[in-house]
């Protein structure tokens, strides 16, 4: 099997069909103003810790966990990982999104000590189960599989 990075990349985008199924690289949401999403941790079967990232693409704007304000790394691809074994197994972010997007990806800790986070590569790729307002995503980590069961999680736009 070839990693889903090199299927992303000789398809050139971001997704691609695979066994009759879409299989995307990370999912993108650029909802200006403030919105509220719930997140839900549904399941996890992998050797390694998991996490949903939040990529920052050019964000000019405020994240909150729980009402908490989030700060964000001044670097040049800011992100925010929710790890599933630190995480609460459900909670609330709030975006103030004034420009750019934001990337959900899934990843892993390959090491086991979460200074480095694999995503975007190798073999992660989320199948997203769309539900309306509310997203089912089944994630592969960076292993050369396609299970889709590493990490399966629940977002769900409030407003």
């Amino acid at each position: 099997m070839i990693y889903f990075s090199s299927l992303f990349a000789q398809a050139n985008s971001d997704h691609i069909e695979y066994n009759g199924k879409i299989v995307n690289a990370y999912n993108k949401f650029d909802l200006k103003g403030r919105h509220r999403i719930k997140v839900k941790f549904l399941s996890t079967n992998s050797k390694y810790v998991q996490a949903i990232v939040l990529s920052l693409v050019n964000f000019r704007g405020n994240v909150y966990l729980n009402g908490e304000r989030i700060m964000i790394k001044k670097t040049a691809f800011p992100k925010i990982n929710f790890w599933q074994d630190t995480a609460p197994k459900e909670f609330e972010i709030e975006i103030d999104l004034s420009e750019g997007s934001i990337g959900i990806f899934n990843g892993a800790d390959p090491i086991g000590d979460k200074r480095f986070c694999k995503f975007g590569s190798d073999g992660c790729a989320m199948i997203i189960e769309d539900l309306g307002k509310k997203k089912i995503y089944h994630c592969n980590d960076f292993e050369n599989d396609d299970d889709f069961d590493d990490l399966v999680f629940e977002m769900e736009v409030l407003n």
